[in-house]
C-alpha cells in the first residue's frame, strides 16, 4: 500500500508560514504598545516631579520668567502624554484587528490540521483492513495448500 500523502499539505505549510509571520507581526505591535505605554507611564512621572518642584520652588520663592519656563515645560509635558495617549489608543486597535486575522489564521490552521488528521486515521483503517485481507488469504492458502496436501 502507498504511503499517507495528505494533498493539502503545501496549503497547510504556507498557512503555518503565514501564521507565524502574522504572529510575528503582533508580536512587534504589542511590543510597541508597550512602549508607548512605558513612555506614557515616563512622561506622567515627569509632570509630576515637575509640579512638585515648582510647589516646592513656590514656597521658597520664583521669579515669573522661572515659573514661567517652568509652566512651560509643565504644558509640553501634557501634550506629549496627551499625544501617547492617542497613540496608545490608535496601537490597541491595531493590536486588536491583528489579533482577529492571527485568530482566524489560526483556525485556518487548527482546520486543516483536523482534515489531515481525519484522512490519516481513515488511512490507517484501510492498511489495517488490507493487512487483515493478507493475513486472511494467506492462512487461507496455507489452509487450502495442506487440505491439498491431505488428499493425496
Amino acid at each position: 500500500m502507498q504511503k499517507f500523502h495528505f494533498s493539502l499539505d503545501k496549503v497547510l505549510e504556507l498557512k503555518r508560514t503565514v501564521l507565524d509571520k502574522e504572529k510575528g507581526l503582533l508580536a512587534n505591535l504589542r511590543q510597541e504598545g508597550q512602549r508607548i505605554e512605558d513612555a506614557l507611564e515616563e512622561a506622567h512621572k515627569e509632570f509630576q516631579d515637575l509640579n512638585h518642584q515648582i510647589g516646592k520652588k513656590s514656597k521658597e520663592g520664583l521669579t515669573v520668567i522661572q515659573l514661567r519656563a517652568m509652566q512651560f515645560e509643565l504644558d509640553h509635558i501634557r501634550y506629549t502624554i496627551e499625544q501617547l495617549k492617542q497613540d496608545k489608543i490608535r496601537q490597541d486597535k491595531l493590536i486588536e484587528k491583528q489579533l482577529q486575522v492571527v485568530l482566524e489564521m489560526s483556525q485556518s490552521v487548527s482546520g486543516l490540521d483536523k482534515l489531515k488528521e481525519k484522512q490519516l486515521e481513515e488511512y490507517n483503517v484501510m492498511v489495517a483492513k488490507a493487512n487483515e485481507m493478507e493475513v486472511a488469504e494467506f492462512v487461507s492458502g496455507k489452509l487450502v495448500r495442506q487440505g491439498s496436501q491431505n488428499t493425496f
